[in-house]
């Protein structure tokens, strides 16, 4: 039978509630009284039920963290700086995966609003496009909420993210002085990462006076080189080395977003662009902390410089 607070109390000879306050070491309690009922508790075998003094504290101590998958670097990495920011400052980070599940992501949201956590730090993704009224209800309640990496547009909560604008016209920049002739983008612009992305593309297209090709380009001459800018090589390869792809017998040089997976690459010349996700996940934490200290909530977008920009050849070139 589990051991509660009468049981204590009736062990040291005091009340109930001097014994509840013993135990969180309320000064208000003498010193020698405190160790006489934490003595108590011990021996008996006492355990705090903790989600009682949560509810009463108004608090949880825990920040979650909520992810489409953990499978990746962009995952695990802000994971880990988030949660260290966190335990500095005596709170857990929690982290919850939907996998893009609307069921997942509906039952993550109701447990927020149960009071299961006291901030919110979330990757925006597909299940949050199709369903943004969630994190629009939690806002608009002043609940601490901030995004990381990806965000919702028209929701008044900080972004803390890549300077993905300068970083695209740096991959763009970096192909045209390695011989490009062409530019080609092989992300969509279904969020405001790819969207800020290809602006920054279309500004060093510009500058460095090379033509944005399209799926519907005309088919480039043999020879002509083509910096290929995209995510990940495996959505680079697949895109231009398609059957019927217009660019078949062009050559390429790759700009890519974190994504270089040590696979040998068709490519002459690869720039690989390192985002800094432990100081954007750092720099989130600290805000959701300040928040549940009782900061004042914020808006805009904290851009981070990109870690590293690293020149890569293929195996054996």
């Amino acid at each position: 039978m589990a051991v509660i607070l009468r049981d204590v109390a009736a062990a040291c000879g005091c009340d109930v509630s001097t014994v509840s306050r013993a135990l969180r070491e309320d000064p208000r309690v003498a010193r020698a009284t405190r160790t006489r009922v934490q003595a108590a508790a011990r021996r008996l075998g006492y355990r705090p039920n903790l989600l009682a003094r949560q509810l009463q504290a108004g608090r949880t101590g825990a920040i979650w963290l909520v992810l489409s998958g953990i499978d990746s670097q962009q995952s695990w990495e802000p994971a880990e700086a988030a949660s260290r920011t966190c335990s500095a400052a005596g709170y857990d980070l929690h982290v919850l995966v939907h996998h893009e599940d609307p069921a997942a992501h509906q039952r993550i949201h109701e447990r927020v609003r149960q009071g299961l956590c006291d901030a919110l730090l979330v990757v925006a993704c597909g299940v949050d496009l199709a369903d943004p009224a969630p994190l629009c209800e939690l806002a608009a309640a002043g609940f601490p909420l901030a995004f990381l990496d990806r965000h919702l547009e028209g929701i008044a909560a900080p972004t803390f993210t890549t300077a993905n604008a300068e970083a695209a016209f740096e991959l763009v920049r970096r192909c045209a002085a390695a011989g490009a002739q062409a530019v080609l983008v092989a992300f969509g612009q279904g969020n405001t990462v790819e969207r800020t992305r290809m602006q920054g593309v279309r500004a060093a297209a510009r500058s460095c006076g090379l033509p944005l090709l399209t799926e519907a380009s005309a088919t480039q001459p043999v020879g002509t080189t083509v910096a290929v800018i995209g995510l990940n090589d495996g959505q680079l390869q697949r895109m231009v080395r398609s059957e019927g792809a217009p660019w078949q017998a062009c050559r390429f040089l790759y700009g890519l977003f974190d994504g270089y997976q040590n696979e040998p690459l068709a490519a002459e010349y690869m720039t690989v662009c390192t985002q800094d996700f432990t100081t954007m996940a750092s720099a989130a934490a600290d805000y959701l902390l300040a928040r549940c200290a009782g900061a004042a909530p914020q808006d805009g977008v904290t851009l981070v410089p990109v870690r590293a920009f690293t020149t890569l050849t293929p195996t054996g070139s």
